[in-house]
């Protein structure tokens, strides 16, 4: 009882725990467009967020979406999950959420910001924008810069049409990425559970696995099983370990199992697979012994 009052108040007493971040930046789609965005959040524990983005705060387009992610001092991640509220109002408009890689931090003289790539899903898991995006946190910009940034966003934008990044690319204009489906996870329940089999189509010859804690570190034990072979045995942190695997065959069976609960029960985990076309990410919750499958399905090639 001491350990977990102890590990509480590590945590709320946190210098970074609890601040509000603001950062304003661009969005460069790959075809030339650039679109002005707000990110907000409130740090939780070990980095973690739940916030919101604004694109296109000042103009037409304006369009607020729910994020999550992780802030560390020189690393921003976050994904968009779902629309809050929008100026479209075109029905018809399909949306584009975005998943960034880590945006790093990068200083310039007196200037930082955080920049790097993001590739941007509908709700199809189709791939709707690739690109980059830059942020600044909102104290280290001037009103008379940002003003001139939003001035400069908006002559571009008539020269390359009146459009939103959160609409597809035309058939026109569209740089297509290489093919992406990305799974949505669609059990009736939003978590894998003991003799869970989740089926999912994997074009890459490879996939890197990501695992964590859910919650806080209690000693969650996990084996990882590819293709009924051992692969490896951990315990959980609340820091992304990542391994990756060639796929040679058509399907790869990646069996999570519990081998404890920790301190607390049940296990609880993280998991993402990812590779340079197609990501998969949900929780686990898993008994001593119990355990959850994923299947990788590769097309055959013609």
């Amino acid at each position: 009882m001491k350990k977990i009052l102890i590990l509480i108040l590590l945590t709320v007493c946190s210098p970074l725990f609890g601040q509000k971040k603001e950062f304003i930046g661009i969005v460069k789609t790959n075809d030339g467009r650039s679109f002005l965005i707000k990110l907000e959040f409130r740090l939780k524990r070990l980095g973690e967020f739940d916030g919101r983005t604004t694109l296109d705060p000042f103009g037409p387009y304006k369009t607020v979406t729910s994020v999550t992610g992780l802030f560390q001092d020189s690393v921003i991640i976050f994904t968009e999950l779902g629309n809050l509220e929008s100026d479209i109002k075109d029905t018809n408009q399909q949306f584009c959420f975005i998943h960034t890689s880590d945006l790093t931090l990068n200083t310039k003289g007196k200037s930082m910001s955080y920049q790097g790539q993001y590739i941007g899903y509908d709700l199809n898991g189709d791939t709707c924008s690739i690109g980059t995006i830059q942020l600044s946190q909102k104290e280290e910009l001037s009103l008379r810069k940002v003003k001139k940034v939003v001035k400069t966003i908006r002559e571009k934008s008539r020269d390359v049409g009146d459009e939103n990044v959160k609409q597809p690319d035309s058939h026109e204009t569209q740089i297509k990425p290489p093919p992406v489906k990305r799974k949505i996870l669609r059990s009736d329940k939003p978590i894998l559970i003991h003799q869970n089999i989740e089926k999912l189509k994997w074009s890459s010859d490879s996939v890197k696995m990501y695992f964590k804690d859910t919650f806080d570190e209690d000693r969650d034990s996990v084996r990882i099983i590819i293709n009924e072979t051992v692969f490896e045995e951990f315990v959980l942190s609340k820091n992304w370990k990542s391994f990756t695997i060639p796929i040679e065959k058509n399907n790869v069976m990646i069996r999570i199992k519990a081998i404890s609960e920790g301190d607390i029960a049940p296990n609880t985990m993280d998991v993402m697979l990812f590779s340079d076309d197609s990501i998969f990410r949900s929780s686990v919750r898993l008994r001593r012994d119990e355990w959850t499958d994923i299947i990788l399905t590769k097309p055959n090639k013609k």
